[in-house]
């Protein structure tokens, strides 16, 4: 019973997290100066940068290169994949209007990164439940815990652009939905432990490359506009934040 409890808090931390970090929208007053919206897209670029480089590339190569050399470099076009992909969804919001079209690139990007996140976890626990040994348990929630940490400034980094266009309450829903698919995957991944663990350097990959194109295409020029090193300073602290959650989670 213990360990069936392990697991259902594990996968519900990873969304309650979201839900958390989606909240904190409400907090900003509804107007805010443009040198504070220069802050929060620097901060936004930052975390959504440092996310796609050490949360999604780093451990996607790393699974990657126990699969061999060329399966390695296969791994490497899934990035290219990745934003391709957002490209592609992109042209088929043509009939939205600018704004319309970057809250729906920013949410896609976000949804795509946290897919990875959740099949990780239900990974975690599929393998705890294989050797049934409560120590796996444990390491599995560690992942979890880690994870959640990490989509409280994540998801709040998908509601501040779009709180701009849309308005807190259109953003907090946009957060928590591209949330929901972290606890199905999560399922997912433990339903098929044993036979997903060999796509999941792509998964991640794809993942990475859409959300770096996301980043660079709509939220790194927001955060630089013409405010000089400002938003780039900020941008920069946002990378190192995420790292710093990477380092010691």
């Amino acid at each position: 019973m213990q360990k069936i409890w392990l697991t259902v808090l594990g996968i519900s931390l990873i969304f309650i997290a979201t839900c958390l970090g989606s909240a904190l929208v409400f907090l900003l007053k509804k107007q805010t100066k443009t040198k504070f919206n220069i802050f929060l897209m620097g901060i936004t670029a930052g975390v959504m940068l440092s996310a796609s480089v050490f949360g999604l590339l780093v451990p996607a190569i790393e699974q990657a290169k126990q699969l061999g050399n060329f399966k390695s470099c296969i791994t490497l076009f899934s990035i290219l994949a990745g934003a391709m992909l957002l490209i592609a969804l992109d042209k088929l919001v043509k009939r939205f209007n600018n704004g319309n079209k970057k809250t729906f690139k920013l949410f896609i990007a976000i949804t795509l990164h946290n897919i990875p996140e959740g099949l990780s976890v239900g990974l975690a626990f599929g393998f705890a439940i294989s050797v049934n040994q409560l120590s796996a348990y444990f390491s599995a929630l560690s992942l979890a815990i880690g994870i959640a940490l990490q989509n409280v400034p994540e998801s709040l980094a998908v509601t501040l652009p779009i709180k701009q266009q849309r308005g807190k309450l259109k953003a907090f829903i946009f957060g928590v939905l591209s949330g929901v698919v972290e606890p199905i995957f999560a399922v997912v991944g433990l339903i098929l432990a044993s036979k997903l663990t060999i796509l999941m350097p792509h998964i991640l990959a794809m993942s990475a490359g859409a959300m770096l194109l996301v980043t660079l295409e709509e939220v790194l020029p927001d955060a630089h506009c013409e405010s000089g090193h400002f938003g780039t300073f900020w941008c920069v602290l946002g990378f190192i934040l995420m790292l710093l959650l990477e380092m010691f989670l």
